[in-house]
């Protein structure tokens, strides 16, 4: 049992002890849990975005897969005549080589930093929308307090304290020292 199924238990056996008129204050009080990773990852918006980000980048994977193959057959090249050429077209060659294999290994980084830029840009925007169904859902099914991973979705009702805890805040000043 993860953490969070364990926090989700806590709290509501919390509520199932709490005195008779906090009790009262409940009564009605519907609570749910949602695994939001698997939401996250099940959905088709994550699929989509997924879609997206392979049809964005495919032709540059492709471009460098295409420069990968031509560095290696121009290595196997080199390799073949290597016996027959003199030693400053050997070295040119070999220099050649390594200028190629640097911008390979350039691009391929680039493209790297690109696809991982777009990508978290893509799955954060999809997190956020689905943050927001998420809520909507519980807004429409009546739910006072909606718990996920590490966070709260939603709480409504008795559940909210948040003005209580203002309140409070409130009363005790700045609380500077």
């Amino acid at each position: 049992m993860n953490i969070f199924r364990r926090l989700a238990l806590v709290i509501l056996a919390g509520l199932f002890v709490l005195p008779g008129h906090l009790a009262a204050q409940v009564t009605g009080l519907k609570i749910g849990y949602v695994n939001v990773q698997s939401v996250f990852a099940n959905s088709p918006q994550l699929a989509s975005a997924r879609a997206a980000l392979q049809e964005e980048f495919s032709p540059r994977q492709r471009e460098l897969v295409a420069q990968q193959a031509a560095l290696k057959e121009k290595q196997e090249q080199i390799q073949r005549d290597l016996e027959v050429m003199g030693a400053e077209e050997r070295s040119n060659a070999q220099r050649e080589l390594i200028k190629a294999e640097r911008e390979l290994e350039r691009a391929s980084e680039e493209f790297n930093e690109d696809v991982n830029l777009r990508q978290n840009e893509m799955f954060g925007k999809v997190q956020r929308a689905l943050g927001l169904q998420i809520q909507a859902f519980a807004v429409q099914a009546g739910y006072d307090l909606i718990i996920g991973e590490a966070v709260y979705i939603r709480a409504d009702g008795p559940l909210n304290i948040t003005q209580q805890v203002l309140d409070a805040l409130q009363t005790t000043g700045t609380g500077e020292q």
